[in-house]
């Protein structure tokens, strides 16, 4: 397996990376149906953006070293539609369908597969058919607007809501549940959306052994295609 450019890692980085020096303001009613409008799509997520669009990082408690993997989105239609109630003022998101990214790659560190997160299943990776299945988003609250940087080929700025993300992952034979908090930002320029998650890893369910599989946690990105329409949810 060849190991992944660092100018790959450093262009995903990127490409997520949002203003460090956003102010967060509070949102007139209208600004904020504003907003919503845009959180909005039916997303094939069969479908990529470029061949490596996940990008994944388990760091481990005590150990200085992460690990870094990259893969694809294959399979999955997911729908959302976003709505203030004027009454309450409050937001709303309805989801429907959940998707699925594969890990495909691992940057290969040679002499530190036992001291890296998950380092062993660098070894045999082309077996694991390494999953991660995002099946609910909920408990969603309005962050606000973040400006965009990195692809010129999404200008304008994200909405970004914050939210509880829960899905699986799957190892080879093997399945665990997990449960974090996710960024989904989507575009006011285009009906896509981005999706940065970090979750308590479950390595010992996933075979692990021991201290191996104790304490990591792991960080996700990945972004859709434009939306192939406009959801029919109710």
């Amino acid at each position: 397996m060849r190991a992944i450019p660092i100018q790959l890692l450093l262009l995903l980085f990127v490409t997520f990376s949002v203003s460090a020096a956003e102010k967060k303001k509070a949102f007139s009613v209208t600004e904020q149906e504003k907003m919503m409008e845009h959180v909005s799509g039916a997303f094939d997520m069969s479908r990529n953006p470029r061949p490596y669009i996940v990008y994944m990082i388990l760091d481990q408690q005590g150990s200085r070293h992460p690990s870094f993997w990259c893969g694809k989105n294959v399979e999955g239609k997911v729908g959302f539609k976003g709505q203030l109630d004027v009454l309450d003022e409050k937001i709303h998101v309805t989801q429907n369908g959940a998707f699925t990214v594969q890990i495909t790659n691992s940057a290969r560190k040679y002499g530190m597969f036992d001291t890296i997160p998950g380092g062993v299943w660098a070894q045999k990776f082309a077996a694991l058919n390494f999953r991660i299945i995002f099946e609910t988003f909920s408990e969603v609250a309005l962050q606000g607007l973040t400006q965009f940087k990195g692809d010129r080929s999404i200008a304008g700025n994200l909405v970004t809501l914050d939210t509880v993300c829960r899905g699986k992952v799957l190892v080879g034979e093997r399945s665990a549940p997990f449960a974090g908090k996710a960024l989904l930002k989507f575009s006011d320029q285009k009906e896509m959306f981005l999706l940065h998650a970090t979750f308590p890893f479950p390595g010992q369910q996933l075979g692990l052994a021991g201290a191996a599989g104790e304490g990591i946690s792991a960080t996700i990105y990945t972004a859709s295609t434009p939306a192939v329409s406009r959801p029919e949810i109710r």
